[in-house]
C-alpha cells in the first residue's frame, strides 16, 4: 500500500532539495559588474569606435530621383560593436528622436546586415 504524501510535505521536501543543489549566491561586486556598460568596462575600445565612427563618410543623395528609403528619417553613421566579431559599419535613418524629463527616446532603422544573427545590444 503505498503511503499518502500531502503537498505541502512534497514542497517542503523539493525546496529543501533545490536549496542543496542552488550554487552559491554571487557577491554584489560580481552583479554590479554585469550591469556595467561595455563602454565603462573597456574605455580604449570605446575611444577607437568613436574614432572610426567619427571617420565615416555618408553619402546623402540628394540628387537622386527616386530615394531608396523615401523621404523619411536623417541618414547617420552607425557601428555595431560586438565582442567577438568585431566592429561592422552599417548606415541608418533617424526615425523619431524625443528628449523629455531627463528620457531620450530614439527610433532607427539599420540598413540590412548580412549577418544571421540580428540582435543587437
Amino acid at each position: 500500500m503505498k503511503k499518502v504524501v500531502g503537498i505541502e510535505s512534497l514542497l517542503a521536501w523539493r525546496r529543501q532539495r533545490a536549496e542543496a543543489e542552488a550554487p552559491p549566491a554571487p557577491s554584489g561586486a560580481h552583479l554590479l559588474k554585469l550591469v556595467q556598460p561595455w563602454w565603462e568596462m573597456w574605455p580604449d575600445r570605446f575611444a577607437a569606435s568613436v574614432r572610426r565612427l567619427a571617420a565615416v563618410q555618408l553619402s546623402y543623395g540628394y540628387a537622386m530621383a527616386h530615394p531608396p528609403h523615401g523621404h523619411s528619417g536623417h541618414p547617420v553613421a552607425a557601428l555595431i560593436s560586438r565582442e567577438h566579431d568585431g566592429d561592422q559599419e552599417a548606415p541608418a535613418r533617424i526615425l523619431y528622436v524625443s528628449v523629455r524629463d531627463g528620457r531620450l527616446r530614439l527610433r532607427f532603422q539599420l540598413a540590412p546586415i548580412p549577418r544571421s544573427d540580428r540582435a543587437y545590444d
